[in-house]
């Protein structure tokens, strides 16, 4: 069994849970701009796709925040 010595902090899970959050977002969000709900044909900038990649991109962050944590 695992024990956590005196002096160390404890990992704040809601750093982890806000990444998992921001992942399944920016799933939903790219799902529904491969079935064409959220496509704009004539917008080549701001995509569902994009939006994919920039959540994606923080949810990587915040999820090596988590685990850069000591436990």
């Amino acid at each position: 069994m695992w024990h956590r010595s005196a002096g160390q902090a404890r990992a704040d899970h809601r750093i982890f849970f806000v990444g998992v959050g921001l992942f399944l977002c920016s799933f939903a969000i790219w799902v529904t701009d491969m079935i064409g709900t959220a496509c704009d044909p004539h917008n080549h900038l701001i995509t569902g796709h994009a939006i994919w990649h920039v959540l994606n991109a923080i949810c990587v962050w915040r999820l090596a925040v988590f685990y850069r944590l000591p436990r």
